[in-house]
């Protein structure tokens, strides 16, 4: 028997369900939209690797045969950015200059 259980797994402060293609931060989901989550997936599965924009462009258009627009990707990371911090996450994309993003967990430091 096929548990739901082994479909979800936690990244971070994060739950990942894939069988509903969603993310939850502390029970709340973040309400990604179809591409937001693909997205994230990616960088997740690459983790803890810098992925490329046109890696990123090729996971949410497969089929697409015109030409690579980057800023489409851009649009989603930010978009992505803006629901983790308000869920106070702490997962976040980096931007490495000139190569892609990177998702990491930040860790709290003890005062």
């Amino acid at each position: 028997m096929i548990n739901a259980d082994d479909f979800a797994f936690d990244f971070g402060d994060l739950y990942i369900d894939t069988l509903k293609a969603s993310a939850y931060r502390n029970g709340k989901d973040l309400y990604l939209s179809r591409n937001e989550y693909i997205v994230l997936m990616e960088l997740i599965l690459n983790y803890p690797g810098v992925v490329d924009r046109e890696y990123l462009y090729r996971a949410i258009t497969p089929n697409e045969e015109m030409p690579m627009n980057s800023r489409m990707v851009d649009v989603y990371i930010c978009r992505i950015r803006i629901k983790l911090r308000q869920s106070r996450s702490k997962v976040t994309i980096e931007t490495v200059r000139q190569k892609g993003y990177q998702i990491s967990v930040k860790e709290n430091h003890a005062s």
